[in-house]
């Protein structure tokens, strides 16, 4: 077929504050889950990638009207982890109970299955200590995309939470 091309986005985790606030949003639960106090004793090491819901907004738009524009573009702001994530918001939020430690993965593989049914031992050990590596070359070079701080996009996302009442507003 000739007719069209097709671009594919392939956000990593989409974080940041959204247009209208969704407490069933997997982001928001995150966020919750590491400010809220749940994982107060320590976050485990998931080496995951993030993204701003800003820059996955504008990728679908320039993907769509910009000529030329085909293939598969990856969009992540950094490789990161979620031990990174808590250490981020803590700078500004060191009031809340965000994680100062990690959990070791040992003791991931222990407690797992019993956390919950996806962290199977076999999660935890290719998911836990493990850097994740994606590679956003292709956004930024097709669709021009300048990816945000993660500061920003956490500490915006997280000011929306506070204002919505996801967590309790410490003064």
């Amino acid at each position: 077929q000739n007719q069209w091309t097709m671009a594919v986005i392939n956000p990593s985790f989409v974080m940041g504050p959204g247009l209208k606030y969704h407490a069933s949003s997997e982001s928001v639960k995150f966020i919750i889950s590491v400010c809220g106090g749940e994982l107060s004793t320590g976050v485990p090491k998931f080496g995951m990638s993030f993204v701003d819901v800003r820059e996955v907004a504008r990728a679908h738009i320039v993907a769509a009207y910009k000529e030329g524009v085909t293939g598969r573009h990856i969009l992540a702001a950094k490789n990161s982890n979620a031990f990174e994530a808590a250490t981020i918001l803590r700078k500004k939020y060191s009031r809340y109970p965000i994680p100062t430690r990690t959990v070791p993965k040992f003791l991931m593989s222990l407690l797992g299955p019993y956390l919950s049914a996806i962290t199977t031992r076999r999660y935890v050990a290719n998911n836990v200590d493990v850097d994740v590596n994606l590679d956003n070359t292709k956004s930024k070079e097709s669709l021009g995309i300048q990816y945000r701080s993660l500061e920003d996009t956490f500490n915006e996302m997280f000011e929306q939470i506070l204002d919505y009442g996801g967590v309790e507003r410490k003064n």
